[in-house]
């Protein structure tokens, strides 16, 4: 069926989805919490009642007590000893009191405390001597028993249980209470006697500060011997530092000669003279390129200021001035080929060779300067080298010489600050006192302490309650039928065509049909109306012509809700009957008002009366009926074999033909194979499941058998719900008016 078409019918019955759970899930319903504890509230208050009497059975056996306090201050203090660490510290805070308390409660001081006031001899702390039988109530309030542990140990084993059992009713009997917002400890003690739990509690109490005084003046003991030593230690290594140090500078001198200041001023002087080298190298090069490339482009000698410098060059220079003012003469009065001219050609030749060797002799000689240079600047930068190396290696004797001071200075500060510290614990042995003080010492009470009396009822009561309120959820749980749309929708898979409520007063079918009849505008009436339309629209937009009413059980409601449906749509002005097929247990005469009659269903089956003769009408209403009547046998066929005959299924034709809907009322599905022959007739078959009644595996099972043969289910109604226990739905619809 489309689920849009129905939304506003579900939405009646459905307030929120998170109001519905399923069987398997948790639900945080208050409402549904509270409704369950109602329900359950006599096995509630009856769980209840009993502990509470076991409870006051329980008190009236314990015997009285009593309390007595001591209250214990502690004064912060921090003692720093021992390799520089705190042994024994208390703070202000609350985590400080509580270890205190743990201390207080430690086996060895309780131990302290029973040897002190020998409670092992009293009967009170030690089961062992005590000469009745325990009871029941005390065997199960009251500490174990020595007898039942015994029984599995060796004797040798017996008197350390018993120890243990002496401390662990002490233990039990110790309150330690903080006092909030100071350093005060309460030390109570509950016991039989008041004298006893005076002495106990003062014992704590002394005990406890004697214990701390003798756990400090050991620990000092202990941190002195472990200071001597250490001092011992570091006073050795800080003499093999010393001589370390000593050692390494000897060696320095030795290999050196001289300190690293004075070989590094000797690296600057070389430096200086190496710039100045190079200069004069980068000068003599550049002089000799310039004189080199005059010589090869034989520029005139006499412009370049090295060959003016020269005394040879300056005497060719005027020789061959002189020669060549001669010829320019001789030029002028004798001709070119004359003796006396080539004479003096030839001198000027002579001249102009002894000038290029000149020339290329003080290129040599600027390129032997040049030369010289920088095979200086090479000598030199080899010496810069060497001094760096012989640098490197003092400033590394100077830096393990350092490492070996720094190490030196480190041990003679761990052996001075051991030293202090040994001197300050040599005298803290005899300044030695506790961090706490008793403040008030515990007086034997007057009046008794009735806790544990008060504690055996408020648990009894306690417990009543647990158990109670769980055995009204294992109740619950447990139950396995269905209780909302939500739940029977998963378990079938088919739609919730609706929910009828269960009337308040419990008023009989035929009762609840009349006032339908006559209450039209009744919450009731109003459910009935949605219910026919989402029927009769669950095929689609053509609407089924029969339509069967059947369930997994009897008692779930079908016959009237098939009854009133027929008449629902009967005043929708469609031609409606309601057919009874049940022809085991008929309901349908009974809900009309129909009284014995013979011409019925069973009449028109066996063929002795026809169709027009068996129809009933109902005078209130109009509604037309085919009943059966219960007094009416059939002793030729069983009712199976009636309801499979041709004459059935011709019966319903003819029904089909005659009318706009035909309701036909089945049997239950699980009591007989009725329900399966019957809808092969109908268009669509209307499962009714009782709420909180129909056990989810009748329901599968009953679904299961209508769909083996492929059956048209169209959806399925919860049946007479109560309103007032079912939260999803609205309590107007419990009533009629």
């Amino acid at each position: 069926m489309n689920q849009s078409r129905h939304s506003n019918l579900v939405s009646r019955y459905i307030s929120s989805d998170d109001q519905i759970s399923d069987e398997h899930e948790v639900s945080f319903d208050v409402r549904s919490l509270f409704r369950s504890l109602k329900e359950g509230r006599w096995i509630l208050a009856s769980t209840v009642l009993v502990a509470t009497l076991l409870g006051l059975l329980a008190s009236s056996r314990i015997e009285a007590t009593y309390k007595a306090s001591a209250k214990v201050m502690f004064d912060p203090q921090l003692r720093e000893i021992a390799a520089g660490g705190l042994v024994n510290s208390f703070g202000l805070g609350e985590e400080g009191l509580q270890n205190e308390i743990q201390v207080l409660r430690s086996t060895t001081l309780v131990n302290k405390v029973i040897d002190a006031l020998t409670l092992d001899t009293l009967a009170e702390f030690n089961p062992t001597l005590q000469q009745s039988e325990p009871s029941l109530l005390e065997r199960l309030f009251n500490a174990p028993q020595i007898e039942s542990d015994a029984e599995s140990l060796p004797t040798s084993a017996l008197p350390e249980l018993e120890r243990r059992i002496v401390a662990d009713n002490v233990l039990d009997r110790l309150r330690l209470t903080p006092i909030q917002s100071s350093r005060v400890i309460d030390i109570g003690f509950i016991a039989s006697d008041p004298e006893t739990s005076a002495r106990v509690a003062n014992a704590f109490a002394e005990q406890y500060i004697q214990d701390q005084l003798d756990a400090r003046i050991s620990t000092t003991l202990a941190a002195t011997g472990w200071l001597s030593s250490r001092v011992d230690e570091w006073q050795e290594r800080l003499q093999a530092d010393e001589r370390a140090v000593e050692a390494a500078r000897s060696m320095q001198s030795a290999e050196a000669g001289q300190s690293v200041d004075i070989t590094q001023r000797q690296i600057d002087s070389l430096v200086d003279i190496l710039t100045e080298t190079q200069n004069e190298a980068h000068a003599a090069r550049a002089g000799f390129e310039r004189l080199r490339a005059a010589l090869r482009d034989r520029v005139d000698f006499a412009s370049v200021p090295e060959f003016r410098a020269s005394i040879l060059m300056v005497d060719l220079f005027a020789r061959t001035g002189e020669l060549e003012q001669q010829r320019a003469n001789l030029v002028e009065l004798l001709p070119e080929d004359h003796g006396s001219v080539v004479e003096i050609g030839r001198l000027l030749a002579q001249l102009d060779q002894q000038q290029l060797a000149e020339a290329e002799h003080i290129v040599e000689v600027a390129r032997t300067e040049w030369q010289a240079l920088e095979e200086q600047m090479l000598r030199i930068q080899s010496d810069i080298g060497e001094l760096h190396q012989d640098m490197a290696r003092q400033s590394q004797a100077q830096l393990a010489i350092r490492q070996l001071e720094r190490e030196a200075e480190a041990s003679r500060r761990q052996y001075e600050s051991h030293l202090e510290r040994l001197n300050t614990a040599s005298e803290q042995v005899t300044l030695e006192s506790a961090d706490a003080r008793i403040l008030s010492f515990a007086e034997p009470p007057l009046s008794t302490f009735s806790q544990a009396k008060r504690r055996a009822i408020v648990i009894a009561i306690i417990a009543g309650i647990v158990l109670g309120t769980f055995l009204i959820f294992l109740r619950e749980r447990l139950d396995n039928t269905i209780k909302t749309p939500d739940q029977l929708n998963r378990l079938t898979g088919r739609e919730i065509l609706g929910a009828t409520p269960n009337l308040k007063g419990k008023p009989t079918s035929a009762q609840i049909f009349r006032t339908f009849a006559a209450r039209r505008n009744s919450h009731y009436a109003e459910t009935i109306r949605g219910l026919r339309t989402s029927i009769l629209y669950s095929g689609g937009e053509q609407p089924p012509g029969v339509v069967m009413f059947t369930s997994s059980l009897p008692g779930e409601g079908k016959s009237l809700l098939a009854t009133v449906m027929a008449l629902a749509s009967f005043r929708m002005n469609k031609k409606t009957i309601i057919v009874d097929c049940d022809l085991r247990r008929p309901k349908v005469g009974k809900i009309l008002g129909i009284g014995a009659d013979r011409v019925d269903l069973l009449s028109i089956l066996d063929g002795t009366h026809k169709m027009g003769e068996a129809i009933r009408r109902e005078p209130a209403t109009g509604l037309h009926s085919l009943s059966t009547s219960a007094d009416h046998t059939y002793s030729h066929s069983s009712a199976i074999d009636m309801i499979s005959s041709p004459n059935f299924a011709s019966a319903i034709m003819e029904l089909r033909e005659n009318y706009d809907l035909v309701v036909l009322d089945a049997p239950p599905s699980l009591l007989s194979a009725d329900a399966k022959i019957i809808s092969e007739q109908a268009d669509a078959i209307v499962y009714v499941v009782r709420w909180n009644k129909t056990p989810a595996e009748a329901v599968l099972e009953g679904m299961r058998t209508l769909e083996t043969i492929g059956a048209p289910v169209a959806g399925v109604v919860l049946s007479m719900v109560n309103a007032g226990r079912a939260p999803w739905y609205r309590a107007e619809d419990a009533s009629l008016g």
